[in-house]
């Protein structure tokens, strides 16, 4: 039995997945052909976004984000978000960022997956 997942419950899943690194759940509610991007990637197709994922789990040593609030339109959600980094500096240090960033979500009609995330930092 193949039960559908609310827009919500997906984006909820999605944040779970990211903030844990879990490239494996990530994979398990992205369309086949999902785009990314943000203010510094794009990527397409769900092995070019899950590695992009990669990538920043890889480059950032500490990395979660805040859900602020949710706007749920149909098959789109607009989720205001914190994304808090811990990076090593220069001088080894741990340099703490909090980034305000607007996600873009939206899903696809047949199944219930994200088909599109776009993120937008605001400066």
């Amino acid at each position: 039995m193949n039960i559908q997942k609310t827009p919500e419950s997906l984006v909820y899943d999605y944040f779970n997945f990211w903030n844990n690194q879990d490239l494996n759940g990530l994979r398990g509610i992205m369309a086949d052909n999902i785009t990314l991007s943000d203010w510094e990637i794009s990527a397409t197709g769900i092995e070019d976004v899950v590695s992009a994922n990669e990538n920043i789990f890889n480059n950032v040593s500490n990395i979660h984000a805040n859900i602020l609030s949710l706007t749920i339109g149909e098959r789109k959600i607009i989720a205001e978000l914190i994304i808090d980094v811990e990076e090593a500096g220069e001088n080894g240090k741990i340099n703490s960022i909090s980034l305000p960033v607007i996600d873009v979500i939206q899903f696809n009609n047949s199944e219930s997956k994200i088909k599109s995330i776009r993120a937008y930092r605001q400066f």
